[in-house]
């Protein structure tokens, strides 16, 4: 609905409003059948296989409608592969259902694909992180929090480089996306560290480099309006996160269902000779290029399907190997030629967005030749 309020196309207006009365209709279908298509997940009707093909589509539609082409694009790669995998030798073989059968483990069998468990965790917990960060960036917490960082660590040789790992630390407890992290406190940052010596890309860079944090907020009380206000940009970008989640679950379901996942977690074992060391770096690079759309949740959950069995093959304890693959997910927006959280930075310091790019990444894996502070 947002999308066809700014569109000037009449055409692709009336396709969206379309898209919103069947995700009405939808919903309807699966909230007043809910138990049946649990029963017959493997048997499945007809009409539940039509509804589950439109619901696949409107939820690829809703992801490049909120992310853009490429996510979409690869997990339709991946759920249609399986059709062609088992006409390819070895080491290209795999296992393919039958169309119906696809289809509904991809929607309307409710246990998996856009079900899976993704978009629970998204529905649990991402979405209210959103709610919280829509909220924060309607009322101007941000400029307390910046205040706070200047009472606590102000007063040192560092300070204002200080103030915004304070700052954006506190705002990324609760915004949950770097790109918005860095929109919302960078203005203030950056000038703020411009004034103290830092030149741009200094400045610039040390504030997409800490843009993640595990902080509670503090109190803060909004005006009516301003809490809703809060409140709709939160969900707004919740759903667009949900729509990722859901979509990120079909590409799960395939590497299951398919035997993919199964190869790329010995193909890694084998490409890396059984190296710990190289195998870490394959999966590093394969987290950034699933995290250059700039979401660092479908970076997370594309790249931990295939890889944390790989790792807990190697000797990886389980939960080590998910925590391994936070870290080249969430540097993801920073890391070139994509870089969205650098690109939003470079934007706000008017500075060129590849060096940004280049000395955010020196900053974050902390290999820069000169110490942090001005001159």
């Amino acid at each position: 609905m947002l999308t066809a309020k700014k569109t000037k196309s009449r055409i692709h207006t009336a396709i969206l409003l379309l898209s919103v009365v069947l995700c009405a209709v939808f919903a309807l279908y699966v909230g007043v059948n809910l138990e049946m298509l649990r029963v017959r997940a493997w048997s499945s009707t007809d009409l539940d296989i039509v509804i589950g093909l439109m619901i696949i589509i409107a939820g690829l539609y809703a992801t490049w409608l909120g992310y853009g082409a490429f996510i979409p694009l690869l997990i339709i790669a991946c759920v249609v592969y399986p059709f062609f995998g088992k006409y390819l030798p070895q080491p290209f073989t795999t296992t393919a259902y039958s169309l119906r059968r696809t289809i509904a483990s991809l929607s309307t069998s409710l246990k998996s694909g856009l079900y899976d468990g993704t978009l629970t965790i998204s529905a649990n917990y991402v979405f209210l992180f959103s709610v919280f960060g829509g909220i924060l960036s309607a009322t101007g917490v941000q400029k307390f929090f910046y205040e706070f960082g200047k009472l606590t660590v102000g007063r040192f040789r560092s300070g204002t480089a200080q103030i915004a790992c304070i700052n954006t630390m506190l705002v990324g407890m609760v915004v949950g996306s770097s790109v918005a992290n860095v929109s919302i406190t960078g203005p203030i940052c950056i000038e703020g560290m411009r004034k103290a010596g830092y030149n741009g890309v200094e400045a610039t860079a040390i504030v997409t480099a800490i843009i993640t944090s595990y902080i509670a907020p503090r109190r803060f009380w909004p005006t009516l309006r301003q809490l809703i206000q809060g409140f709709a940009d939160g969900a707004v970008s919740g759903v667009q996160v949900g729509c990722v989640c859901a979509t990120i679950g079909m590409m799960v379901q395939t590497f299951n269902a398919s035997g993919i996942g199964i190869k790329l977690t010995s193909g890694i074992q084998n490409w890396s000779g059984g190296i710990l060391l190289i195998a870490l770096l394959i999966i590093y690079g394969a987290s950034i290029v699933a995290g250059m759309v700039g979401v660092t949740v479908a970076a997370y959950f594309t790249a931990a399907a295939f890889a944390v069995p790989a790792l807990v093959e190697m000797g990886v304890p389980y939960a080590v190997a998910h925590l391994f693959i936070v870290y080249p997910a969430s540097f993801a927006t920073i890391t070139p030629p994509v870089a969205l959280a650098s690109l939003v930075a470079s934007r706000i310091a008017n500075t060129k967005y590849g060096i940004t790019a280049i000395e955010s990444c020196n900053e974050a894996l902390c290999v820069g030749r000169r110490q942090a502070v001005p001159g």
